[in-house]
């Protein structure tokens, strides 16, 4: 069982690139239909011819930071407006995702497809309540099998759902994301959080930046009712069956014009029962859906089938066997809730014993059919919290939230948890991929693990020019320290993880937060009416990284290139930043020539590979970051010797002298072994590992 990193774990983090992971590991980006300028382009207006440049632009850009792979979600109203085959097909919605398919192959870039990134057909919200009618089962099945007879033959990845936590949660306990129910306490109404306080939440979020808030809906509704008819895949086809077309967004422009303050969009529905009856529903047509692929399309054509959901890792706040069944519980709830079936047939017991009759039953039938039901677990992971013990109150209304009973948080004595980001709830943690990889293998026994999102935001500042907007050290720092720790969850957890997908390619719409936060590695210009992309500071470490190229110095000559200056510093203190720690070793690398040691035991000299190695990641650190101008390097020394007047009681050598045989014979040390892996670019640890091993060392690093 490995062992999980806590705060006071120490690394020193190097410089990681492509060639550590190994061929068959696959590097992309992802992002959700909704989300992207593909959709907002059309809300706009713009000429199809249009939005078909910045499709290939994108795809062009991809292509040259050297992207394997791009993650992109099927917007299921798009290809069927009505929810369902017998309410029309939309001919153009299949030939735009088709022709992305083949534009991202013939550059060489692997597509994964998504089918359900959160955009309900609104008929189906309309006519039985989405996720809260089990008849979701059948259409969602409907629309996969008809994704996979179009695009099957191309698409070998497909993913059900995305993040059906945060769907649910969000939906049907919170209140800030569609359809808009949540909790209906007095606590809750005060809440920060409640849908009701953001006065439409994630609609107005949009126009955030303009002064004259209802300027947008009008102009909006105006647009809808004099485009209606010419509208690609718009507004009018999600409503094809609906007779009156132009009456629900009228009811939803008169709603947010009068009444934003004082409309309680949260009041309905039940935080108790709702979002789990939904993520019931959500799990069991995913399972029909993998079913439907299985035995109709995945002999022929060759593809895998999973589901994507986020987690983040969480820590306990104090050093208590209360607060760590917290953390077990807050994983539960977050991850083991959509996992756990699909690993185990049933919900995570400590999810039975708390929500008894409230939470749905698989029949033995469904059992069957849900258990097995994926080829790899998505998982996206951004971030790691605190969780404490917090019993329920006597009398306290059950919910998805008091169903846990801890509470969650992201500072311990007032300091955060990570180095803080654009975002309130995201802060740097790297440890925790590690950890949460672990924790999926070792609870869940899963055999292939994808990570499908992984990234950082940054604020939008409005005020800030294009150059200086551009350059965020911060996230190259994220990516790399992740990445770093992907690594180590791979090489010595042995967690089978093939695939790696950045969030976010490009800014996009980010839901509740709109266009209040950018994750993309390329800024957006959303005010020019061509959605200019500009390399930030991240995308030219993104295309060194698989260029193989020294990224840190390339960066900065790059950055210059095109206007940035890339300031690489470390963290700031406070935030535990493994990069701030120094090396705990004296300046010179020697060794006691004990006698009494075999030949096998004093060959080995751990401490020596970790004194070469940081001392040259910081020898690499004067180089690159204070413009030092070093251009050579020796070790001391190739082979133990006479020193001095410490004649031979002290061994400096990567190489073991045998001074008493006469022959002076040299025998390779550990520290030799790196060296070679070193300059031959290996992986260092496992091939050291290795080699050790065939000629009779065991090498504890």
């Amino acid at each position: 069982m490995s062992k999980m990193l806590g705060p006071q774990s120490t690394e020193i983090i190097g410089e990681v690139r492509r060639e550590h992971f190994g061929r068959d590991f696959v590097f992309g980006s992802a992002t959700a239909a909704f989300q992207t300028k593909y959709w907002m382009a059309a809300m706009e207006m713009l000429p199809l011819t249009t939005i078909n440049s910045i499709r290939h632009d994108d795809v062009k850009l991809m292509k040259n930071i050297g992207l394997e792979a791009y993650r992109f979600s099927i917007s299921w109203p798009r290809i069927l407006p009505g929810g369902r085959i017998n309410a029309g097909i939309n001919s153009e919605g299949i030939k735009f995702y088709s022709d992305l398919i083949d534009l991202l192959l013939a550059q060489g870039i692997e597509p994964y497809v998504t089918l359900f990134h959160w955009d309900l057909p609104l008929a189906l919200e309309l006519e039985y309540g989405g996720f809260l009618s089990d008849k979701i089962v059948k259409d969602f099945t409907e629309f996969a099998e008809l994704c996979f007879w179009e695009f099957g033959d191309r698409v070998k990845n497909w993913i059900t759902f995305n993040e059906g936590w945060t769907y649910c949660k969000f939906g049907y306990v919170v209140g800030t994301f569609p359809p808009g129910h949540g909790m209906s306490s007095v606590e809750q109404r005060n809440s920060k959080y409640r849908c009701c306080n953001h006065k439409g939440a994630w609609i107005q979020r949009i126009f955030s930046e303009i002064d004259e808030v209802k300027e947008p809906y009008q102009a909006a509704h105006n647009k809808f009712r004099a485009h209606a008819n010419s509208v690609e895949a718009g507004i009018q086809r999600v409503c094809s069956e609906i007779d009156a077309f132009a009456e629900p967004y009228l009811k939803a422009h008169n709603l947010f014009l009068s009444n934003t303050d004082a409309v309680d969009v949260c009041s309905k529905g039940d935080p108790g029962t709702e979002p789990y009856k939904a993520a019931h529903n959500m799990l069991l047509a995913h399972a029909h859906a993998v079913d439907v692929y299985r035995k109709l399309f995945q002999k022929n054509q060759g593809g895998k089938i999973g589901m994507t959901n986020n987690c983040h890792y969480f820590e306990p706040l104090n050093d208590t066997d209360e607060d760590k069944a917290a953390c077990i519980r807050a994983l539960d709830w977050m991850l083991g809730w959509f996992v756990a079936p699909i690993t185990t047939g049933d919900y995570p017991p400590n999810m039975r014993k708390s929500v008894k009759e409230r939470l749905p039953k698989f029949s033995p039938d469904e059992t069957k059919l849900i258990k097995g039901s994926y080829d790899f677990i998505g998982l996206n992971y951004y971030t790691t919290w605190y969780a404490t013990n917090a019993p329920r109150q006597p009398g306290e209304k059950p919910t998805y939230l008091s169903d846990q009973e801890l509470t969650t948080q992201t500072e311990k004595n007032k300091v955060p948890i990570g180095e803080p980001t654009g975002a309130t709830w995201l802060f740097i943690v790297p440890r925790g991929i590690y950890n949460l990889l672990v924790y999926v293998k070792e609870t869940y026994n899963t055999d292939l693990i994808y990570i499908t999102e992984n990234g950082m935001a940054e604020v939008n500042n409005p005020n800030l020019t294009i150059s200086k907007a551009t350059m965020d050290p911060q996230r190259v720092r994220y990516y790399n320290q992740h990445l770093w720790y992907l690594r180590k969850a791979i090489m010595e957890a042995d967690v089978n993880v093939k695939a790696y997908f950045l969030w976010s390619f490009a800014d996009n719409f980010e839901w509740a937060e709109g266009y209040t936060s950018r994750f993309g590695i390329f800024y957006i210009d959303f005010k020019d009416g061509r959605y200019t992309r500009v390399p930030k500071t991240s995308a030219i470490w993104w295309k060194n990284f698989f260029t193989k190229k020294s990224i840190s110095g390339y960066l900065k000559r790059e950055a210059k290139d095109i206007g940035h200056r890339c300031d690489l510093e470390k963290k700031p203190k406070g935030y535990g930043s493994d990069l701030e720690k120094k090396p705990k070793v004296m300046n010179g690398m020697a060794e006691v020539n004990n006698p009494n040691l075999t030949i096998s035991k004093v060959r080995m000299d751990p401490l020596r590979v970790r004194y070469y190695n940081e001392h040259l990641w910081y020898l690499r650190k004067a180089i690159m970051e204070a413009d030092v101008n070093v251009m050579a390097y020796f070790l001391w020394s190739f082979a133990d010797n006479f020193e001095w007047v410490e004649g031979y009681t002290s061994r400096f050598g990567i190489f073991y002298i045998d001074f008493k045989d006469g022959r002076y014979t040299r025998v390779p040390k550990t520290s030799a072994i790196w060296w070679k892996n070193f300059f031959t670019k290996k992986s260092i640890r496992g091939s050291l590992k290795r080699e050790a091993t065939e000629i009779g060392h065991g090498c504890d690093l």
